[in-house]
């Protein structure tokens, strides 16, 4: 359509992406703007603009458009302005999903233009929603019956007056090859403020400009000619990023709910509902609006997971592992650009799930929360290291030591509430958490791995005090903080916490919780007789855990590398005890020489102070060769382990070592 058909040959010599960005940048979009439909960024659009003057032969945006108008205005006007394959550009993907609700409703809007009845359809949601493809699609499908489409966008750096309205007309009568009169209609002159380079086109002005009264001049021209451009067929007008609008913008829209004119238009505005601030104009704007009965209003949420899978087979293929579905949908919240740039990423990876988030994504959610200011970004940033749910009172204390002079935090998690990048639980109270995994994970992946430990560190200090006014938070949380804390004095305080969760709330953790959490502690332990000391516990704690999981080989191992790290310290004893959790019993016939040649290590470097101990890995030794068919030699050494036992008044101990001579004397295994 339009403008790559119809510029000549020099326009054909282009780049598939420069006619791109020329299609674009003919509909008025700025830089931005065309960064955003074609998801580049701004420097990229700029290097493909220069490259586009370079080789048409032109000095400027407004040159290279002027060109573009004066090759088509021997045309008839296209019957829109629609960028082409702007679903494509928009949501990330050559193929639209779900929306068939809003679509109808769009779908009725425009018909009901069709009977000079305006309608104003106001689509909010947050960002990568699907706004801009869902009006992308509507206005493709509405241009192909005959609407005329008309499209202009609000920039977050130019705030010039009525700029959308401008954009989207500008096109329009810029393109036009009849006289503008027709078009305008008397009034037309008053549009000479927003177009100075048609006004030897445009009627003359009549009246002044100045003040109320020529704005309002201004917004009955625009209505003329929205008016007259519909004889034929209805107007699809398109005014993107309403959130970015200046007053006029917002204020046309106001005066065009309460025009009491039949106008053959249907107005499709798009805006971030998370970039609204208390002191922003278009909340009060819209609340006026939902008075008036042809203001129709859209939230986009999340796509379900059975749309997500269309997506997922279109861009993965056919073969797409629903569970990655499924993992993708929770994480994204159904939201359709992050979801189509990390399907991208897996296709590209060839299915590999465990891939850095995409630079789009990155950029997209940076920015939402650089325009929070920087308490907000610091509370969203202590907030995403606390973790999945984050604790006002938590957040309140480790806040005071990282900004002590910052708002008070509920304001500032309010604000991050309305930007739509948190969400307070309904119960319990005080408790908030990330509306997309997804964004708490870009956070933290601008959060430097100093910064992160640092903030660990603060947590933990934060969560330990607050138990010790009311214990309510659980031992394993602070342990977790602590040991990914920056310091080695966090890092064993997280031992000693893990190790002390472990004995003092058996109930509240499982054997799985134990050996995940003390496998993980382990790992952030330093190195040194300290670190080692709360390694020889944490891997006690795994052993005795794996015997409750019924997991032998992973109960084996613990227990060595238990004697291990003990014997690197030069603790015998502590290497003895390793041994005494050792649980497994081998089959008839087998010996574990590598346990069994530690015991025998062991057994001879205990003195007479560990008397207790050497007899129960005698006896442990004695029964253990039993098993291995040597019978009556192992008697020998289960009557030394019956004496010390014996010795040192131990019943328990003397039970294990008259049963493992029991064992010796009989020569065969225990087959209870």
């Amino acid at each position: 359509m339009g403008v790559v058909e119809s510029a000549g040959v020099a326009i054909e010599e282009l780049s598939p992406r420069e006619r791109s960005v020329l299609e674009v940048a003919a509909t008025g979009a700025s830089t931005k703007g065309i960064a955003a439909h074609l998801v580049v960024s701004p420097r990229t659009v700029e290097s493909h603009l220069a490259s586009i003057y370079r080789k048409l032969g032109v000095t400027s945006r407004g040159e290279l458009v002027a060109r573009l108008h004066r090759e088509l205005a021997s045309s008839p006007p296209a019957p829109t302005s629609i960028r082409p394959a702007a679903v494509e550009r928009t949501a990330g993907a050559d193929v639209f999903v779900g929306r068939s609700d809003e679509l109808e409703l769009i779908a009725r809007s425009v018909g009901d233009a069709g009977k000079d009845r305006q309608r104003v359809v106001l689509i909010g949601g947050e960002p990568g929603a699907g706004k801009s493809a869902l009006v992308a699609q509507a206005a493709t499908t509405a241009g192909a019956a005959g609407s005329l489409v008309l499209v202009g966008g609000c920039d977050e750096s130019l705030t010039a007056p009525f700029q959308p309205i401008a954009d989207a007309l500008g096109s329009y009568l810029a393109t036009h090859s009849g006289a503008l009169a027709d078009i305008t209609g008397p009034r037309g002159g008053a549009l000479s403020a927003l177009f100075p380079d048609l006004a030897d086109r445009l009627p003359p002005l009549v009246g002044s400009l100045e003040g109320p009264a020529g704005i309002k001049m201004i917004v009955e021209a625009t209505f003329d000619t929205l008016v007259n451009a519909g004889t034929d067929a209805p107007v699809v007008l398109v005014l993107e990023d309403l959130h970015w609008g200046d007053h006029a913008t917002l204020e046309w829209l106001r005066m065009l709910a309460g025009t009491s004119r039949d106008i053959p238009l249907v107005v499709l505005a798009t805006f971030r509902d998370t970039d609204l601030t208390r002191s922003h104009p278009l909340p009060v704007l819209l609340a006026d609006l939902w008075r008036e009965h042809d203001i129709l209003r859209v939230n986009l949420g999340g796509l379900t997971v059975n749309e997500v899978t269309v997506l997922a087979t279109h861009i993965v293929g056919s073969d797409v592992d629903h569970d990655l579905v499924e993992r993708l949908h929770a994480q994204m919240g159904g939201n359709p650009f992050f979801t189509v740039q990390m399907l991208r990423e897996v296709a590209q990876s060839g299915g590999d799930v465990d891939i850095l988030l995409p630079v789009p994504i990155l950029e997209v959610i940076r920015q939402r929360v650089h325009r929070l200011g920087d308490a907000v970004a610091t509370t969203l940033q202590v907030g995403a290291v606390l973790g999945e749910q984050i604790d006002i009172n938590v957040l309140e204390r480790s806040l005071s030591r990282v900004q002590p002079q910052a708002p008070p935090t509920l304001d500032l998690l309010d604000t991050a509430v309305s930007a739509g990048l948190i969400n307070e639980s309904l119960e319990p109270s005080g408790q908030f958490h990330f509306a997309h995994d997804l964004i708490r994970q870009a956070i933290l992946n601008d959060i430097g791995a100093t910064r992160q430990a640092r903030m660990h560190g603060v947590i933990a200090v934060s969560m330990e005090e607050l138990n010790k006014e009311d214990s309510a938070i659980p031992l394993r949380a602070i342990a977790e903080h602590f040991s990914q804390g920056a310091s080695a004095t966090d890092r064993l305080r997280g031992g000693e916490m893990t190790v002390t969760a472990a004995h003092e709330v058996p109930t509240r953790l499982s054997a799985d919780d134990v050996v995940d959490l003390a496998e993980r502690t382990m790992a952030t332990l330093p190195d040194g007789t300290a670190g080692d000391r709360l390694r020889l516990e944490l891997l006690s704690l795994i052993a005795d855990a794996q015997v409750a999981r019924f997991d032998g080989s992973a109960h084996r191992q613990a227990v060595i590398d238990a004697v291990e790290v003990a014997m690197r310290l030069g603790d015998a004893e502590q290497a003895g005890r390793a041994l005494d959790h050792y649980r497994l019993v081998p089959r008839m016939g087998r010996v574990d020489e590598e346990i069994l040649n530690n015991t025998d290590q062991i057994v001879g470097r205990l003195g007479p102070e560990n008397l207790a101990l050497r007899s129960r890995l005698r006896a442990f030794a004695a029964y253990q060769r039993c098993l291995g068919e040597t019978g009556w030699a192992a008697a020998e050494e289960a009557e030394m382990a019956v004496s010390e036992a014996r010795v040192c008044d131990d019943d328990l101990t003397l039970s294990d070592a008259l049963y493992a001579l029991g064992g010796a004397l009989l020569g065969m295994p225990d087959i209870d």
